[in-house]
């Protein structure tokens, strides 16, 4: 069956899987279960031979170009989550947020309150099902902590003073989604929303968390041949005026004392070391990158500096929750989005994305039409 679709034409695929759908259907709960289940390993882990694996990475491929074809912008619908919003929709919404975690009715009625959005999409062939949430607070001045958005039940001020949106938080519900930037999708269409509302907003900001920035100090300063690419000049400089280690400074004794002062998890000791904290935070943020690709190694700011946001500021003590602490040291990170830089870059972006990915089949409707 495989090998059959394999040596199929571009058009009779595309025929076989719309006939599936057609005749079978969509079964929103085994859709659902499915979507969930969704790993990237699963081939590698059956007993599929290679050549079939091979046939396999072959048809997701292409059944992932038909979802970014389905999800496309024109196909998915932007709501506005309320306190009025149906229930059990506001119930997926509070166990799908990752990044700050609602605790109680009393969180959930602060982000849907003054001062704040909430905003999802759907699509028609998952109804009431939300893709992907952000959440906005509107404010006067670009967050420096995420304290002053989620501990307060009111921002202070009219909401028409506002001209800043600060976007907190962005969680994707459906893990079969991923590599389908619908994210990124729903960031600009909020951007747009915000453009025509009464009081327009005139800038764009995040309020991003460094989910990996603790681990990745960590790892450098226990191996003390991957630490050495640590220690620069500045780094050299700042510890120097620490003034903690007298005439006998070396790298192997900075080192020793960096590792202490991190896995002693107290805001205090970290206070006693912040310029150092931010400059290391500074080079794993603009230097470190993957391997593979040569982007930034940071998941989020990746996600950002890819839809054309720059860094505009690193945050003290921008998230002192537990989770901040052992994620990021308590650092938080604006990624501001510029307007008119971003707009025309995404649109251009998306263009190359999608004419990349479908060019085989516009060619093939070319060809047939001239």
């Amino acid at each position: 069956m495989l090998e059959v679709y394999s040596a199929s034409t571009m058009d009779e695929r595309r025929f076989v899987l719309r006939e599936i759908c057609d005749k079978y259907g969509v079964e929103h709960g085994t859709l659902k279960q499915a979507i969930g289940a969704y790993n990237k390993d699963l081939l590698a882990s059956s007993d599929l031979s290679e050549t079939e694996v091979g046939l396999m990475c072959a048809l997701e491929k292409e059944l992932r170009e038909l979802l970014t074809l389905w999800f496309c912008l024109s196909n998915l619908q932007l709501l506005r989550l309320t306190w009025q919003s149906p229930a059990d929709i506001v119930e997926k919404v509070v166990q799908s947020d990752v990044v700050h975690p609602i605790r109680n009715l009393i969180d959930i009625r602060r982000r849907l309150g003054p001062h704040r959005r909430c905003f999802l999409f759907m699509h028609e062939a998952m109804p009431r099902e939300p893709l992907v949430i952000v959440h906005v607070a509107l404010m006067n001045k670009i967050a420096s902590s995420i304290q002053d958005i989620t501990e307060f039940d009111r921002l202070d001020g009219c909401e028409s003073n506002n001209d800043t949106a600060i976007y907190y938080s962005i969680s994707s519900t459906q893990r079969g989604l991923r590599g389908i930037d619908l994210g990124n999708l729903l960031i600009k269409r909020v951007v747009s929303e915000l453009q025509h509302t009464d009081s327009p907003i005139k800038v764009h900001c995040t309020l991003s968390p460094l989910p990996l920035f603790r681990s990745w100090l960590l790892k450098n300063l226990k191996d003390p041949s991957a630490s050495d690419e640590l220690f620069d000049e500045r780094l050299m400089k700042l510890c120097v005026q620490f003034n903690k280690f007298g005439d006998s400074i070396t790298t192997e004794r900075i080192r020793l004392f960096l590792l202490d002062q991190i896995l002693t998890n107290d805001f205090e000791k970290y206070d006693e070391i912040k310029e150092i904290i931010l400059h290391l935070a500074a080079r794993y943020l603009c230097e470190v990158k993957q391997p593979s690709s040569g982007r930034a190694f940071d998941r989020v700011a990746n996600f950002h500096l890819r839809n054309g946001a720059e860094m505009y500021r690193l945050n003290w003590r921008g998230n002192t929750s537990i989770r901040g602490l052992k994620s990021s040291l308590g650092l938080m990170v604006n990624y501001r989005y510029r307007l008119d830089q971003v707009g025309d870059f995404g649109f251009f972006r998306f263009f190359l994305f999608h004419f990349y990915n479908f060019a085989p089949a516009l060619s093939s409707i070319f060809f047939t039409i001239f």
